[in-house]
């Protein structure tokens, strides 16, 4: 639901993660999930040395839930995050994602992070296949359907994506970059008035930005 609400659904996120920390300074998981969320916020919506802050603070969570919880999946999935976001570190950041599925590789959230960095690293079979698990074990969860959709785009399938962002607009209609990728899906097959029609959906958003 993160990327359904705006800005005010990752900052309600974090407020309850960091209030789960104060009630429980030991508790990896709040640590990692705050990690995860704080990164997610900053590629949604921070720029220049905001971006820098909170870079800095998803990555000091994800060292103390390693810390915390040395075999937690969802730590190293927050570490592998981070190094391959900012410092674009991605010989460690493959080391991490596959320390968390080779931790939980029946885990939706796991599956769809450690894919989709698989396939931005151009691994497309084992990347899919990870997006297609973590959609079939949580089949209405939109987030990892875009996680497919978006794995399908960059892997040139463009048919394949439109079909999945379909199903994510019907499970989150306010899901709003997904409107910008099935643009630009469109635009790669030609389909011009498709492609200015979806990405001007929502104009205020990066995605449609890009698209148009």
């Amino acid at each position: 639901t993160l990327f359904r609400s705006g800005a005010s659904s990752f900052q309600s996120a974090i407020a309850a993660y960091t209030e789960a920390i104060r009630l429980d300074p030991n508790y990896a998981q709040a640590f990692a999930g705050r990690s995860l969320v704080v990164s997610y916020y900053a590629g949604e919506f921070g720029n220049g040395a905001v971006v820098k802050d909170l870079a800095a603070r998803s990555e000091a969570d994800a060292r103390q839930a390693l810390k915390l919880a040395p075999d937690l999946a969802q730590a190293h999935l927050a570490m592998g995050r981070f190094l391959a976001s900012t410092p674009l570190d991605y010989t460690h950041a493959s080391e991490e994602y596959e320390r968390a599925m080779a931790l939980a590789p029946g885990d939706a959230e796991v599956l769809t992070g450690s894919g989709g960095y698989a396939v931005y690293m151009g691994r497309f079979e084992p990347g899919l296949a990870a997006l297609r698990h973590a959609v079939a074990l949580d089949p209405l969860n939109p987030q990892s359907r875009a996680g497919l959709g978006e794995s399908l785009f960059w892997a040139r399938r463009y048919q394949e994506a439109l079909a999945t962002f379909a199903q994510v607009i019907s499970l989150a209609p306010d899901f709003k970059r997904i409107y910008g990728f099935r643009g630009v899906a469109y635009y790669w097959l030609g389909d011009l008035q498709s492609a200015r029609t979806s990405c001007e959906v929502n104009r205020d958003h990066w995605s449609s930005m890009w698209c148009l």
